[in-house]
């Protein structure tokens, strides 16, 4: 519990004093943190427009941490970046932290809100490209090639999507004007069988009534005992209460 304490308070006192700069476009979306100071300014200049370019194709919050003095392993490095993403954007908002630290060489990936549904999976391609550059303390190369990724694979994963939602309205309109036809049709073929209308009513006389049993209709509807539970593969929750995913290595 102590450590869980110490390491928000990390988080806290991290944004408060030395954020280097903060983009905003509505609430804040892309904010760069370099802690270690491994950049020059041109290279922090160049990571912004990245990310803002990035974060406009997405619609995700976008942020990159580097922080050398955080110590621990791969659980702690994994609630630092889920915990400065809930700090800085709010629990369970839909954007991406990415952490880097040197020596010991760490970088984690953490996904949040509908960032989970479109890069849990890839998250090891992701972590892939960036890989060679951070051994080499090119961080602006990393962010970009992580920029890269993220807006193709969301374009990608996006017309997916459109085309299943298209193919399944073509679908649906096709099976409704089919069973709009049948149904027609039976109307039709049944339409002129009903003999009481030749019948003068005035010249009938019901004597005897009774009720005939013809069919019964029973419907069946299976309730599952056991509860089910949602949630993406590689999903856990931050110290911090959200949810996240994503992954993280040594490099």
């Amino acid at each position: 519990m102590i450590k869980k304490i110490s390491l928000a308070a990390a988080v806290l006192i991290s944004i408060l004093t030395f954020s280097v700069n903060v983009s905003a476009r509505g609430s804040y979306l892309c904010e760069l943190y370099d802690y270690a100071d491994e950049l020059y300014e041109d290279e922090i200049e160049n990571i912004e427009r990245r990310l803002e370019k990035t974060s406009e194709k997405t619609g995700l919050n976008l942020c990159v941490v580097v922080n050398n003095s955080i110590e621990g392993g791969e659980y702690t490095y994994q609630d630092y970046a889920d915990v400065f993403y809930e700090e800085n954007f709010g629990i369970n908002t839909d954007g991406i932290c990415l952490f880097i630290r040197f020596d010991p060489n760490y970088v984690h990936f953490s996904t949040s809100g509908k960032a989970q549904d479109y890069y849990n999976r890839h998250t090891d391609s992701i972590l892939d490209s960036m890989v060679s550059d951070l051994r080499s303390h090119d961080i602006e190369g990393a962010v970009d090639n992580m920029c890269d990724d993220l807006e193709h694979y969301y374009k990608t994963d996006k017309m997916k999507w459109l085309i299943f939602g298209f193919a399944g309205l073509i679908i649906g309109i096709g099976i409704g004007i089919a069973v709009l036809f049948i149904v027609r049709s039976r109307y039709r073929k049944y339409a002129a069988s009903g003999t009481v209308r030749y019948i003068d009513k005035s010249q009938t006389n019901f004597t005897e009534s009774s009720d005939v049993f013809i069919r019964q209709y029973t419907s069946k509807v299976r309730i599952s005992s056991e509860s089910s539970s949602s949630g993406g593969g590689g999903s856990h929750t931050s110290s911090g209460g959200g949810s996240h995913g994503g992954g993280g290595r040594s490099f």
